[in-house]
């Protein structure tokens, strides 16, 4: 354009570059990137030139997601494996992908494990997290996206793993108490109601080997459970039998393959007596 910006149509510009080894540019004005780094390229009109800083940077590695969450529950199942895409963010791929060291947060480690299905973007990584022993808490990891090409490697993923608590034995009451006097009539059965304190599913209920104090055994005639699956209701009875005065303990264990605190027990007092005995509806 002249100074009036009309057009000058038989003006041939003449276009050159500052550094080759960075960038080239041809007679058209079109420039190829040669090596990383910064130069000028110009293009020169009777005496006026045109300038125009480029750049010459490396590919990048792109991660679809920042963070990936995985959840679970204490013994639960290892949740469902997740995908994260990997990719460039300039028009060159970047080459030499790789999975560096898993850096793991405070609490637990090992319960991750990254793999790529390609050293060349776009490529998949593929992410398991596994329950295992975890106990309830949020776990942190970071996972390292190496590329020999690119210029952002390390690319960082991170990893959430929260684990809710899991199925939890919960008793009401803890404790019982069996009454009779010497030779008489068995004492009235007593129940303990068996709930889900944690999350997930209570199940595989049982009642597990009663255990006796000192003085004597066998007492308990039947403890038994209305529901494997909470919530239930334990039934305990008692026989006096030959039983003299005194006081009687037993422990009962109420057990669940897949609780995060079996077993728990059940306190049996059974006060063999002929003195009248105050007693509680609850202590």
């Amino acid at each position: 354009l002249d100074a009036n910006t009309a057009f000058l149509p038989h003006k041939v510009p003449a276009w050159a570059t500052e550094d080759a080894g960075v960038a080239m540019v041809d007679d058209t004005g079109y420039v190829t990137a040669v090596g990383l780094g910064a130069t000028d390229v110009t293009a020169s009109v009777d005496g006026v030139v045109g300038r125009v800083h480029v750049t010459v940077s490396p590919p990048e590695i792109a991660l679809e997601f920042g963070t990936v969450t995985f959840t679970s529950a204490e013994l639960g199942p290892d949740p469902a494996a997740q995908s994260v895409q990997v990719r460039t963010r300039r028009l060159v791929e970047v080459t030499g992908l790789a999975v560096g060291p898993i850096v793991y947060g405070a609490g637990a480690s090992g319960w991750l494990q990254a793999s790529l299905d390609q050293t060349t973007s776009p490529a998949t990584l593929l992410l398991a997290a596994q329950t295992g022993s975890l106990t309830a808490g949020s776990y942190t990891a970071q996972v390292p996206i190496t590329s020999t090409n690119a210029g952002n490697s390390p690319a960082m993923l991170q990893v959430i793993f929260d684990v809710a608590t899991g199925p939890t034995i919960g008793l009401s009451p803890t404790a019982v108490d069996l009454f009779a006097v010497p030779s008489g009539a068995d004492p009235t059965p007593v129940t303990v109601q068996v709930a889900n304190a944690g999350g997930g599913t209570l199940a595989g209920l049982s009642v597990g080997t009663i255990s006796y104090g000192a003085g004597a055994s066998g007492w308990i005639t039947s403890a038994t459970l209305d529901a494997t699956t909470a919530p239930a209701t334990l039934t305990i009875q008692g026989a006096v039998g030959s039983l003299v005065g005194g006081t009687y303990t037993a422990q009962v264990p109420i057990l669940s393959t897949g609780a995060v605190n079996s077993p728990q027990t059940v306190a049996v007092t059974f006060t063999v007596t002929n003195l009248a005995t105050i007693q509680l509806s609850s202590s």
